[in-house]
């Protein structure tokens, strides 16, 4: 959690706030010289008092407990800061969000005046490649069954990624979709590292996962030919909004890209990977830097012509380097085996891309 702060914990948590179920969200409402770090209000307008910590904090409930009695003296005047004048009032609960609790605050929170008006919620922050928050997923601990922020539903099936991903078409914001990717998609694809990472390790390949919030978003899993950098040659299989989709995959990699080109420049290297690629009758290749901005069914292109569209193929910016060999996927289910199963054999299929990138660099 290297460079995140509990302001940076707020404001993502502010921007996701409908997603949370709040209708109304404030942050940082001074009142009285108590600077509350959210004040949100519900589809049933009660009011809740959030208060964010980056670690554990011996002082939280009792801090909760003087917003609690200190609160509700300035009823108009926090209506009308934050322009919202139906307030239930008399339902104030504050909900605290940290990584962890002393057990003696979880037993503090038993006294009383404080009995289910004091909820405590935990975190991970899931960073991104930028080490800025990505995710939030939160646990709710007590007091009740059930905590008063909505979290993401589950679904029937969570082993299949086709339900997974169809579910989360249906989410209606970003803020939604990002928080189910977080504490679904990504704990799903964590198992199909499992089942292929000592196979890809051994051929020095390595597992990534992306999201890109897009219009609309979607994600992929990667394993390609650098640990930290995700945008490399690789065997990828993705899921977008029309199509799931896997294969050989080589984006925003100039080096490589320029490399590939040199190849494929070469008579003998040419006619080897064309003769290879013919072997994949069932993929479509897609070069938009030669200038045909669409994929071409393999099954369908003649050796002479897929030797010149590869002879066109010189990216000089990053933006031009696609080259993507692809299938989509057409069965009604996929399950993590399926998953792993179809990147082990798209690997053995394009070996021979990753050979000659690796043995010509």
């Amino acid at each position: 959690m290297k460079g995140i702060t509990e302001a940076h914990i707020r404001d993502f948590f502010y921007d996701a706030a409908t997603s949370y179920g709040f209708v109304k969200a404030e942050k940082e409402l001074i009142i009285e010289g108590l600077r509350i770090d959210m004040f949100a209000i519900d589809v049933n307008h009660n009011p809740f008092i959030i208060e964010f910590k980056k670690k554990k904090d011996r002082h939280i409930v009792g801090q909760a407990a003087q917003y609690l009695a200190i609160v509700p003296s300035y009823q108009e005047e926090i209506a009308k800061k934050i322009s919202f004048y139906q307030i239930n009032w008399e339902h104030l609960r504050v909900i605290l969000v940290a990584p962890a609790y002393y057990q003696r605050d979880l037993t503090a929170a038993n006294y009383t005046p404080l009995q289910n008006r004091v909820h405590f919620y935990t975190y991970k922050v899931v960073q991104n490649s930028r080490k800025q928050i990505f995710g939030l997923p939160l646990t709710y601990i007590g007091p009740a069954e059930t905590g008063p922020i909505k979290l993401p539903e589950d679904i029937g099936d969570p082993a299949d990624l086709i339900d997974v991903y169809r579910y989360f078409e249906k989410l209606d914001t970003p803020e939604s979709k990002r928080a189910y990717y977080t504490n679904h998609v990504i704990p799903i694809f964590e198992r199909v590292k499992q089942h292929v990472e000592d196979f890809f390790m051994a051929h020095t390949l390595y597992f990534h996962t992306s999201y890109f919030g897009n219009t609309p978003p979607y994600y992929m899993i990667r394993v390609g030919t650098a640990k930290k950098q995700i945008h490399r040659a690789s065997i990828m299989l993705g899921f977008y909004q029309d199509a799931i989709v896997h294969g050989f995959d080589l984006t925003h990699s100039l080096a490589e890209g320029q490399l590939l080109a040199r190849l494929v420049h070469d008579e003998q290297m040419n006619r080897q990977i064309v003769e290879h690629l013919l072997q994949c009758p069932d993929y479509r290749i897609y070069i938009p830097n030669t200038g045909f901005d669409m994929t071409l069914p393999l099954g369908y292109v003649s050796s002479s012509a897929l030797s010149v569209l590869l002879m066109l193929y010189a990216p000089k910016k990053m933006r031009d380097c696609y080259f993507r060999v692809t299938k989509a996927y057409e069965h009604d289910s996929l399950s993590v085996n399926d998953a792993a199963e179809i990147l082990m054999n798209d690997y053995e299929k394009f070996k021979l891309f990753f050979g000659l990138l690796r043995n010509h660099t």
